[in-house]
C-alpha cells in the first residue's frame, strides 16, 4: 500500500509562479545567447568590414553584460529565498540610486525608442537602504516600465515622500 502526500498549500500555490519564473528565465537566457551566437557567426564568416566588426563586438559585449546581470539577479533571488542576503543599510537619498539606475538602463530605453527623463536633484527624505540593492531594484522596475512602454512614448519617474 502506498500513500501519496500532497504538498502543503503554500508550496502548491507557488508552482504557477515558479513555472512562470522558469519560463521567463529560460527566454531571458536564450535571447542574448542567440544574439551572441549570430554575431559570432558573422565575425567568423569574415564578411564584415571594420565598422561591422566593431558593431558585432559591441553587441556581443552588451549581450554578455545582459547575461551577467540576469545571473546576478538569479543569485540575488536565491540569497533572498535562503535567508543569506546581506544588506549593508546606511542613510541615503533615494535620488542618487535612482539616477544611477536610470543611467544604467538608458541604452535600453534608447534602443526601444522610449524616452527616459533625467531626475533633477530634489529634496527627499533620507532612507535606510543598501544603495547597491536599491540601484538594482530601480533598474529592474525601470526595465519593466521600458518594456511596457510603446515606442515614441516616455517612462514617468518620480520620487515622493508618503507617510510621514
Amino acid at each position: 500500500m502506498t500513500t501519496e502526500k500532497t504538498p502543503p498549500a503554500p508550496v502548491s500555490d507557488l508552482r504557477p509562479v515558479m513555472n512562470g519564473l522558469l519560463t521567463t528565465l529560460s527566454h531571458d537566457l536564450r535571447t542574448p545567447l542567440s544574439t551572441i551566437s549570430g554575431w559570432l557567426f558573422m565575425l567568423e564568416s569574415d564578411k564584415l568590414d571594420a565598422a561591422g566588426k566593431k558593431r558585432a563586438l559591441e553587441k556581443i559585449r552588451t549581450n554578455i553584460q545582459s547575461q551577467v546581470r540576469l545571473i546576478d539577479d538569479v543569485l540575488l533571488l536565491s540569497r533572498c529565498m535562503t535567508g543569506h542576503l546581506q544588506i549593508a543599510a546606511a542613510p541615503i537619498s533615494p535620488v542618487d540610486p535612482l539616477n544611477s539606475a536610470m543611467e544604467n538602463v538608458r541604452a535600453i530605453a534608447t534602443t526601444g525608442s522610449v524616452a527616459l527623463p533625467t531626475i533633477a536633484a530634489v529634496d527627499v527624505a533620507t532612507v535606510m537602504a543598501d544603495e547597491v540593492l536599491l540601484v538594482r531594484v530601480f533598474e529592474i522596475l525601470l526595465k519593466h516600465a521600458i518594456d511596457a512602454t510603446p515606442k515614441g512614448e516616455s517612462v514617468a519617474v518620480a520620487i515622493t515622500l508618503q507617510g510621514g
